[in-house]
Formats: C-alpha cells, structure tokens, sequence
C-alpha cells in the first residue's frame, strides 16, 4: 500500500541525498575560494539531517506496515506476514 511506497521513496530521497553529498565537491571547481567551500560545506551539512531522518523513519514505517498486513490478516501468523513483507526496502 501507500506505506510500502513511502518506505520506496524513503530510499530513493535517501540515495538522491548522498549522491548530492558526494557530487558537492564540484562546487569547489565551479565556485572559486572560500565561497566555494563555504557552498561545499553548506551543501553537504544540508544533506546529512536528510539522510539521518530517512534512516531514522524506515524502520518504524516497516514497522507500521507489518502491523497494519497483521490487523489486515488478522488469522495469518506474525511470521507469514514477515515472509510476505522480506521484499520490502529496508
């Protein structure tokens, strides 16, 4: 459903994150001096509370999402649940 997609695209914002962290030294060609690293610092503090935020929330979505597959096979075992969910993006 929606959570397992949000927990999709909480990978992807995740990796569009890092790869702005790993392309910002970039900056420091295109912008010379300290402007530049002024740029490549902020650019790369910027991104980390995003990285941070989506490692943080993953889990307690995934969480969310077995829960609700629970409430919603109220007769199927945790397990088989978990079974069903092991395709899901940590």
């Amino acid at each position: 459903g929606s959570i397992d997609r949000l927990m999709r695209e909480s990978c992807v914002a995740e990796f569009i994150h890092t790869l702005l962290i790993a392309i910002s030294p970039i900056l420091l060609r295109i912008i010379d001096g300290n402007w530049g690293v002024f740029y490549t610092v902020c650019s790369v503090l910027g991104n980390i509370p995003f990285i941070i935020i989506q490692r943080y929330n993953r889990p307690k979505m995934r969480k969310l999402y077995i829960s609700l597959l629970f409430k919603e096979n109220h007769c199927t075992s945790s397990e088989e649940i978990v079974n069903e969910s092991v395709n899901i993006v940590m």
